[in-house]
C-alpha cells in the first residue's frame, strides 16, 4: 500500500509539474499542512469517512467503523469501535464532554467521554446524521436528533427515560443536520428545513434548486454562522438565511420567527451584476390552513453590471510543500436568482426560482459543486469539487478541490482568495466524498476526505513575512516586522535586514545597501564589521563609508584605516572628506600620517593632500607642522589655528609668511597680540620688507600715537615711500616725528602740500606762503592758508604778491572780505588793469559788508533784549521776601537775629547771599564805601553782597 501511495504521489507531482503556469504575485490568505501522525497510520489501512472538531481534540470516522479522538497534531489519544461499517457523522457538544455517533446500518451512540453516561439504540434503516444539543451537558438540555428516512428529536425525561418524537419525515433521506442555540437545520430530498425548539415549531422550508443531481452524490452543505445566521450550500448555489423575530402585530396564527434571505451582488470575471434587495419568508404555522397567509415580496429591480473581481491561483509555496497549489482552469463566475414563494399542503411557505426572472437576487451560483461552507469572521469559506473537461480525451475527470474565500460586501460578494488543492486520492473522489469542518476558537479549517485530512489555518505575520521574503519584497517584509515586532515569533529584524542588505549588494545596488547598514546594524559593532569586509571584498568600501558609526558603537580602528587607504589610493577628494567629518580618534593618525606622506613623495605639490596632511598634524596636536603647511599653502585657517592653541611662539619667526598670505588680519592679530609678539619683534622681522613693515606700524600709528612713537621717524620715509596720501595726516597727528627730518625728505621728494605744512609748524610761515603762490600757483589754497595762520603781515605779503596777478586779485576779493577790509586792496589795484569779473567780485564784497552789519545788529538786538530779560527777573527774584525765624542766627555773633523779648526793638540786616546780621554788628559805612557788604562772601572772594532788607522794630 505504501508502494502505491508513493507511485501515486509521484505522478500526483508530474501533473502538477505539468499544469503550473506563472506564480501569482497575490499574497495567499491561508496555508496549509497535513494532518499527520496517527492520521497517517490510520489512513493507511482504513479511509476516512466524517469528522467532527472540538476547540480540544478532534473526532475522525472511518468507513470500518471506528471512531478516533486525536489531538490537534493528529495523534491519537482513544479509539472507539461503533460498529463494523462507516461512521455517517460525529457530533460534540459545545463542552465536548458527550459525543453521538451513527453509522450505517443503523447503530446510534451517545454517550459521556468521561462518564458512564451512555444511550444506545439500532435502527432498521441506515442512519445518515446525528446532532446533540450543543449544551447537551446540562441537565435540562438532554436533547439529540437522528435521521434516516425521517428525523427523530430524542429527549430525555425527568425519569431519566428516553423519548423520541418525530419532527420530518417523507421527503427522502435526512443527509446533513446543524444544530445552534435552539434552532436545527436540515437537508433532505426536497430541501433545508429550519426548527425552533423552544416554541416547537417549524419555520422555514428553503426547497432544493437543481433537482437534477443527485442528493446522495451532491449532499447539501450547512453552516451556521452565528445563532441566527444558516449558510446553505447545495449542488452550486449558496443562499444566506437569517432568522428573524416577526414583529407582535404580525403574530397572529404564525410563527414567531421568520428566514429572510438576502441577496447581494456579485461578480468575477465579468459577470453580470445585479440591485441588492431582499425576500421575506412568510410561513404560516403547520396546523393552518394553505392558504391562510401569502407570502410578500418585496420588489425587484435590475442592477449595473459588476467590474472584474479577483479569481487568483495558489502559489506552489502556499501548501507548505505538502500540498502545491496549481493554477486554477477557468475562472468561476456567480450568476444570482430571484426566488418566489409557495405554499406547501402542511403550511409551510416554501421558495422556488421564478421562471423567466431577470432582476432581484437571493442566491448566488458557482461553477462547481459546493462540498462544505464555513465561516470566517466576516467572510466566507467554501470547499468546491471540481469537474474539469480533458483537451485530450475530452472527458470529465475530478480535478483537485478547491477552498475559496469570499467576501461579502454592501453591493457585491469579492473573492479574496481561490486555492487548489492537492490531496491524496482526489483523482478517484466524488463531491460526497468531502467534508469541510471547523474550529471557531482558532479558525482552523479541516479539508476531510477518504484518503487525506488536510488543516487551513489563517496566515499570520509570520507567514506574511515568508511570503514576502520568497517574493523577494525584503523592504516590506522589514516594515511589516517592525510593525508586528510583537507579533512575529519564527522571525527577527534583523535576520530580515540582513537579508534585504544581502538581496540590494547581489543587485549591485551597493549605496542602497550601505544605507540599509545604519538602520539594520545599529548598535552591533561585530555586524559592522563583519559587513565591512564584505564591502571590501567586493570592492565597494566607498559606499559604505559615509554610513561608517562615528560614536556609538565604534569599530575596531583598523577598519577605518582600511576604508581611508582604499579613498587614498582612488580618490584624494573624498579622502579628506573623511578625514574632515571622522573625528581623530576612530584611527591611528600615524599610520594615516605615514601613508599621506608617501603620496606626497610622488605629488609633492597636491594641494588635496598637504591641507589634510595639516589636519592631520592638527589632530596629532603637532601644530607647528600643520601652521607651516597652512602657510605655505595661504590657507584660511591659519590664523584660527595660531589663535585656538595659541601658537603666537611658533610664528615669531613666519611674521612674514602671514604677511604676505593677509596683511590685514595678520596685523590685527599681532597688534591684539602685543603681549605674546612685541612690537619691536614684529619690525625686526619685517625690516627686509619695508612695504609690510608700513603696514604694521600704520596700523599701530592708527589705534595709538604713542605706542609706536620710536618708529616715527622711521615712518616719515615709509609713508613717502608706500602712502603718501597718509603722509600728511601722520605729519599732523604726530608730535614724536622730527619736523626737520621730515622737512627734508619732503622737499627732496617735492612734496609741496606736507613741506608748506611743516614750514608753517615750523613757524615759517611766509616761506610757506611763498610755496604755495609760487609753487602751486594756488590762490584759494594761499587764502586758506592766510585764514589758518590769522596773521596781517601775511596777509600783506599775500597782497603785494596778488596786485599784479588779476587771478590773485580776483580770489582775494572773493575771499577777504571777513578777514581783512577790501578796502586795502582796491586801492591798490593799478588803473586800468583788467580784473577777471571785477563786478561780481566788488558785488559780493558789498553783499558780505551787508551782512556783517546786519548780524552785527542782529546781535546786538539779542544781547539787549537778553540784558533787559535778566535784569527784570533780577529785579523781581530782590523783591521777593525772605524768610526770617528764630533759628537764624547772626553771623557775626552768632546769637539769634530775633530777640526773645518780642516787645524789645531790633534792626536785622539780609543779604541776597541768604548771611543775615544784626545791624550793629555790621560795619559802619564810610564816605568812600557807603554800600553794605556781606563779610563772610566778601572774606571767601566770593564777591560782595548787597543788603535786600533792613528789619527794624
Amino acid at each position: 500500500m505504501a508502494e502505491a501511495e508513493e507511485r501515486e504521489t509521484g505522478s500526483l507531482e508530474e501533473s502538477t509539474d505539468e499544469s503550473e503556469e506563472e506564480e501569482s504575485e497575490e499574497e495567499p490568505k491561508l496555508k496549509y499542512e497535513r494532518l499527520s501522525n496517527g492520521v497517517t497510520e490510520i489512513l493507511q489501512k482504513d479511509a476516512a469517512s466524517c469528522m467532527t472538531v472540538h476547540d480540544k481534540f478532534l473526532a475522525l470516522g472511518t468507513h470500518y467503523g471506528k471512531v478516533y479522538l486525536l489531538d490537534v497534531q493528529g495523534n491519537i489519544t482513544q479509539k472507539f469501535d461503533v460498529s463494523c461499517v462507516k461512521i455517517n457523522q460525529i457530533s460534540l457538544d459545545e463542552s465536548g464532554e458527550h459525543m453521538g455517533v451513527c453509522s450505517e446500518d443503523g447503530k446510534v451512540q451517545v454517550f459521556g467521554l468521561y462518564s458512564g453516561e451512555e444511550f444506545h439504540e439500532t435502527f432498521d434503516c441506515p442512519i445518515k446524521i446525528i446532532a446533540v444539543h450543543p449544551h447537551f451537558l446540562r441537565s435540562s438540555c438532554k436533547q439529540f436528533v437522528t435521521g434516516g428516512k425521517k428525523l427523530l428529536l430524542f429527549e430525555r425525561s425527568w425519569m431519566s427515560r428516553w423519548k423520541s418524537s418525530v419532527l420530518h419525515e417523507g421527503e427522502g433521506n435526512i443527509r446533513s443536520v446543524k444544530w445552534r442555540g435552539h434552532l436545527i437545520a436540515w437537508a433532505n430530498n426536497m430541501g433545508v428545513k429550519i426548527f425552533d425548539v423552544t416554541s416547537k415549531q417549524r419555520i422555514t422550508n428553503v426547497p432544493r434548486d437543481d433537482v437534477s443531481l443527485r442528493p446522495d452524490m451532491y449532499p447539501c452543505s450547512l453552516c451556521w454562522k452565528d445563532s441566527v445566521t444558516l449558510i446553505v450550500g447545495w449542488g452550486t448555489s449558496v443562499k444566506i438565511c437569517s432568522v428573524k423575530e416577526r414583529h407582535a402585530g404580525e403574530m397572529r396564527d404564525l410563527p414567531s420567527r421568520y428566514v429572510e434571505i438576502g441577496k447581494r451582488k456579485s461578480s468575477r470575471c465579468g459577470s453580470a451584476v445585479t440591485n441588492l434587495t431582499s425576500i421575506r419568508e412568510e410561513v404560516v404555522h403547520e396546523n393552518s390552513t394553505s392558504h391562510a397567509c401569502p407570502a410578500r415580496n418585496t420588489a425587484i429591480t435590475p442592477g449595473p453590471v459588476g467590474s472584474l473581481v479577483r479569481a487568483a491561483a495558489v502559489s506552489p509555496g502556499s501548501c507548505s510543500g505538502l500540498l502545491p497549489g496549481v493554477p486554477l482552469p477557468t475562472a468561476p463566475s456567480w450568476t444570482w436568482a430571484p426566488l418566489q414563494s409557495e405554499h406547501t399542503s402542511d403550511g409551510v411557505t416554501t421558495f422556488r426560482p421564478c421562471p423567466g426572472a431577470q432582476g432581484g437576487v437571493s442566491q448566488f451560483e458557482t461553477e462547481f459543486y459546493i462540498s462544505g461552507l464555513a465561516p470566517l469572521w466576516d467572510q466566507l469559506v467554501v470547499l468546491s469539487y471540481v469537474k474539469e473537461v480533458s483537451e485530450k480525451t475530452e472527458s470529465e475527470y475530478c480535478a483537485r478541490p478547491r477552498l475559496d474565500i469570499i467576501q461579502p460586501l454592501s453591493e457585491t460578494c469579492e473573492e479574496i482568495s481561490s486555492d487548489a488543492l492537492t490531496v491524496r486520492g482526489f483523482q478517484e473522489n466524488e463531491c460526497r466524498d468531502y467534508h469541510l469542518e471547523h474550529s471557531e476558537g482558532e479558525s482552523l479549517f479541516y479539508i476531510v476526505s477518504p484518503r487525506d485530512v488536510v488543516v487551513a489555518k489563517e496566515r499570520d505575520q509570520d507567514d506574511h513575512i515568508d511570503w514576502l521574503l520568497e517574493k523577494k519584497k525584503y523592504e516590506e517584509a522589514l516594515m511589516a516586522a517592525e510593525i508586528s515586532q510583537k507579533n512575529i515569533k519564527r522571525h527577527k529584524i534583523l535576520d530580515i535586514g540582513l537579508a534585504y542588505i544581502n538581496h540590494l549588494v547581489e543587485k549591485g545596488e551597493y549605496d542602497a545597501a550601505a544605507r540599509k547598514c545604519q538602520k539594520i546594524l545599529g548598535k552591533n559593532a561585530a555586524l559592522w564589521e563583519y559587513e565591512v569586509y564584505k564591502f571590501k571584498e567586493i570592492g565597494q568600501l566607498k559606499a559604505i563609508s559615509p554610513y561608517l558609526p562615528r560614536g556609538d558603537p565604534v569599530l575596531k580602528p583598523l577598519i577605518y584605516e582600511m576604508t581611508l587607504h582604499e579613498f587614498l589610493e582612488s580618490d584624494y577628494e573624498g579622502f579628506a572628506t573623511l578625514i574632515r567629518e571622522w573625528p581623530g580618534d576612530l584611527y591611528n593618525n600615524s599610520v594615516i600620517v605615514q601613508a599621506v606622506r608617501g603620496h606626497l613623495k610622488k605629488d609633492s605639490q597636491n594641494r588635496t593632500l598637504l591641507k589634510t596632511l595639516a589636519e592631520l598634524y592638527t589632530y596629532d596636536k603637532n601644530y607647528s607642522s600643520a601652521l607651516e603647511i597652512y602657510l605655505t599653502l595661504r590657507h584660511k585657517d591659519a590664523f584660527q589655528l595660531i589663535h585656538k592653541h595659541n601658537l603666537f611662539s611658533s610664528i615669531k619667526d613666519k611674521i612674514v609668511l602671514l604677511m604676505d598670505f593677509d596683511s590685514e588680519k595678520a596685523v590685527d592679530m599681532l597688534l591684539d597680540n602685543e603681549d605674546k609678539i612685541s612690537i619691536k619683534k614684529v619690525v625686526e622681522e619685517l625690516e627686509d620688507r619695508p612695504e609690510l613693515q608700513h603696514v604694521y606700524l600704520h596700523k599701530l600709528f592708527r589705534r595709538d600715537h604713542r605706542k609706536g612713537q620710536r618708529y616715527h621717524e622711521k615712518q616719515i620715509s615709509l609713508y613717502a615711500e608706500y602712502d603718501r596720501p597718509n603722509l600728511l595726516p601722520f605729519l599732523r597727528d604726530s608730535i614724536h616725528c622730527p619736523l626737520e627730518k621730515a622737512l627734508e625728505i619732503c622737499q627732496q621728494r617735492n612734496f609741496v602740500e606736507e613741506t608748506v605744512y611743516l614750514l608753517s609748524r615750523m613757524g615759517n610761515s611766509r616761506s610757506a606762503l611763498k610755496m604755495i603762490t609760487q609753487e602751486l600757483q594756488d590762490v584759494d589754497k594761499a587764502i586758506e592758508f592766510a585764514k589758518e595762520q590769522d596773521d596781517g603781515e601775511l596777509w600783506e605779503d599775500l597782497i603785494l604778491y596778488s596786485i599784479d596777478k588779476p587771478p590773485f586779485i580776483t580770489g582775494l576779493l572773493n575771499n577777504i572780505g571777513t578777514h581783512v577790509d577790501p578796502i586795502l586792496l582796491i586801492h591798490r589795484i593799478k588803473e586800468g588793469m583788467e580784473i577777471p569779473n571785477l563786478r561780481d567780485s566788488l558785488v559780493k564784497i558789498l553783499q558780505d559788508y551787508n551782512l556783517q552789519i546786519l548780524l552785527r545788529e542782529g546781535c546786538k538786538k539779542i544781547l539787549v533784549a537778553d540784558s533787559l530779560s535778566l535784569l527784570k527777573k533780577m529785579h523781581r527774584t530782590q523783591m521777593k521776601g525772605v524768610l526770617v525765624d528764630e533759628e537764624n542766627i547772626c553771623e557775626s555773633c552768632l546769637s539769634p537775629v530775633l530777640p526773645s523779648d518780642a516787645a524789645k526793638p531790633f534792626s536785622v540786616v539780609v543779604f541776597h547771599c541768604r548771611h543775615m546780621f544784626h545791624k550793629e554788628c555790621l560795619p559802619v559805612p564810610s564816605m568812600s564805601s557807603p554800600a553794605q557788604f556781606c563779610n563772610i562772601c566778601s572774606a571767601k572772594h566770593r564777591g560782595p553782597g548787597s543788603a535786600i532788607l533792613e528789619m527794624k522794630k
